[in-house]
């Protein structure tokens, strides 16, 4: 059994197969509008004039994909190469955010006790995974973390479209290892 609890790609497989595709077409186009005998020379221009686009996408895809996911095991939060134990993700500040992704759930448990100057507090944090080029259109989810070194919490960032997902996910970890 896998303790993977959630996990969001931000790059669907449908978006891998758009670059190929389009280099496939391409290279046909320009193979197929040639007006003289195919030459060793063409034929290679035709295929590696748009793989240098092509593969410029397919490498910004596997950055994206390398970057920006986003897992929630048992043990751990994992965005991209960022590894945040969930021991030192601040539960109330959990407990905070799934109240607001679930009313009911908020009805039913209360929202925790936490100081009003935390909550007035508006910085984001660091962005967890460094991937910024997914961030235009996902929300951000703001977490406090402990840090060992200064003892106090520390903001920082995930990029999620699905935040509810992750609010959820992170939910149900912090409560397993209870």
């Amino acid at each position: 059994m896998s303790d993977v609890i959630y996990r969001h790609r931000p790059v669907s497989r449908r978006m891998w197969l758009l670059p190929v595709v389009l280099w496939v077409l391409a290279t046909t186009g320009l193979l197929l509008t040639s007006k003289v005998e195919l030459s060793r020379t063409q034929v290679g221009l035709a295929i590696f004039g748009p793989a240098g686009v092509f593969g410029i996408w397919l490498l910004s895809l596997a950055m994206l994909t390398w970057r920006g996911t986003v897992t929630v095991t048992r043990e751990r939060l994992r965005v991209g190469t960022d590894q945040i134990p969930l021991a030192a993700i601040d539960r109330d500040w959990v407990q905070l955010l799934a109240t607001r992704a679930d009313p009911e759930r908020a009805a039913r448990v209360g929202a925790p006790e936490i100081a009003p100057e935390r909550l007035a507090d508006k910085r984001r944090g660091r962005l967890l995974g460094g991937s910024y080029g997914a961030t235009g259109a996902d929300d951000l989810v703001t977490l406090d973390i402990r840090n060992d070194r200064t003892g106090g919490l520390e903001r920082v960032c995930i990029p999620a479209r699905d935040w509810r997902g992750l609010v959820i996910g992170l939910v149900t970890a912090v409560d397993q290892r209870e």
